[in-house]
């Protein structure tokens, strides 16, 4: 999960905007969020300078609608561009390299839309899959939501034109969706519009478009992060936040809780970031405002446990509910050489990276972690360049900390009698012992301090 974590949805923080600054008698920042006051001063008694700039006098109302909407319209552009093998039979087509999971989709988009053809809702535990002990559906991907919105195109075009469907609005309403948050707080058209481009059409994306449709559709994010942050910064009414926020988290419940998971990791390191780059400013938010962000928060939790409470009942109380994950968590996470290293799936790489790409331990679904080398010296520099605007601080340092976290590490080198071992150090605090031995640490990498290891069966049972 944690490969998941750093590479789709950092994008979301590395473009979102937000940073609470509350002083005694503030306006409104640039962002709508409060400004510093000019009473408020240093520790040396000199006044603190208001690190807020005017916004630039916005376009008409009727300009920046039709605007925006051309932005929405080429993300649908691109969109089709990328899945028209697919529209050219959605019945018939589907993505190629995984077939297996997607004709699990294809089940689920099935089961969902008999259910909706019967009046009802799909039954959370059923035999008809993996008969006849069956399955709890809320432990797998079944994406109910998508597949009940969808049940009227399943039953009439088929499974495979519906996951067509998810899969194009994926890429596409992934885009719109971060492209409409960066507006909300204050983005320029045209930075707003390629920040979304990045975040719908990223390698991570493509890559998770090849089966792993509850990942691909990422269009709740960014919203789950803007309501958040707007109850925090007391950016309209903290309830309806509240209520929206709430009935976001239900809803990924219901496409997809790893991508939901993700989220909520990304978003308590955007927060603590946040509170820690602005102390002063938290303290005072929380004097002038704690009622308001506890209703706000409360109210999530009330809209998130009535809409889907009796779900997450079913799943860790119900019938064939799970205990721990059937793999071994230890081996998701990402290689410091799968950043720049495109796989073949993409359409700018070479033999060499495809081969490299090739060797990585998980299937192509999970090849995540992708950026490239221009993307990352142009977010380098940009975080250099703009480092005073305390936006930009937040972004760069919950990038840089999510990638940390996505990676394992070596922290020992244990001598034994016989083959030395590797102590490694996931980011879930989990320790493992690698034997150092040439048929296992298949590749030494000396400049990038990376280990290339093919691990037998059964060996991280051991562990």
């Amino acid at each position: 999960m944690s490969n998941h974590l750093s590479s789709k949805y950092r994008r979301v923080f590395q473009l979102a905007p937000g940073f609470i600054t509350y002083g005694a008698g503030a306006g409104r920042g640039p962002l709508g969020l409060g400004a510093v006051s000019s009473s408020v001063t240093s520790e040396h008694g000199q006044s603190v300078p208001d690190e807020s700039a005017p916004l630039a006098p916005a376009p008409g109302r009727g300009t920046a609608s039709w605007a925006g909407w051309l932005v929405v319209g080429l993300y649908l552009l691109a969109s089709f561009a990328l899945t028209w093998r697919l529209w050219a039979d959605p019945a018939g087509r589907m993505v190629a390299y995984n077939p297996g999971d997607i004709n699990l989709f294809a089940w689920f988009m099935r089961y969902s839309a008999t259910a909706v053809s019967h009046g009802r809702l799909p039954a959370l535990v059923t035999t008809g899959l993996n008969a006849p002990q069956g399955i709890n559906l809320m432990w797998n991907t079944a994406a109910l939501l998508p597949g009940v919105l969808l049940a009227p195109v399943t039953l009439l075009a088929g499974p495979q034109t519906s996951l067509t469907i998810l899969l194009t609005a994926g890429f596409a309403g992934s885009a719109a969706s971060l492209f409409w948050v960066l507006r909300r707080w204050g983005a320029g058209l045209v930075s707003a519009g390629l920040g979304g481009a990045v975040y719908g059409f990223s390698p991570a994306l493509l890559a998770a478009g090849i089966g792993h449709f509850q990942l691909q559709f990422a269009v709740l994010p960014p919203l789950i992060i803007d309501a958040l942050l707007r109850i925090l910064a007391g950016r309209g009414r903290a309830v309806l936040a509240g209520l929206g926020l709430g009935l976001l988290i239900a809803a990924q419940v219901f496409i997809g809780e790893e991508l939901l998971a993700d989220t909520a990791v990304a978003a308590v390191v955007t927060v603590v970031v946040l509170v820690l780059g602005h102390p002063r400013a938290a303290i005072a938010a929380v004097r002038t405002r704690a009622w308001a962000i506890l209703s706000g928060l409360g109210v999530a939790v009330a809209a998130t446990a009535l809409t889907c409470g009796y779900a997450l009942w079913v799943q860790f109380r119900g019938p064939l509910a799970s205990r721990g994950s059937p793999w071994v968590v230890s081996e998701f996470h990402s290689y410091p050489y799968a950043f720049v290293t495109p796989s073949g799936a993409l359409l700018f790489h070479t033999s060499a990276s495809a081969a490299a790409a090739g060797r990585y331990p998980e299937p192509l679904p999970e090849y995540l972690a992708y950026l490239g080398w221009p993307l990352l010296i142009v977010l380098a520099v940009a975080a250099v360049c703009f480092w005073r605007d305390p936006r930009v601080r937040l972004s760069a340092v919950t990038f840089a900390l999510l990638e940390l976290f996505s990676l394992g590490v070596v922290s020992d080198f244990q001598e034994t009698g016989g083959t030395p071992l590797l102590e490694i150090k996931t980011p879930a605090g989990r320790e493992l012992l690698i034997p150092f031995a040439n048929s296992i640490c298949t590749k030494i990498d000396l400049d990038h301090k990376q280990i290339t290891v093919n691990l037998p069966d059964g060996l991280l049972d051991l562990n």
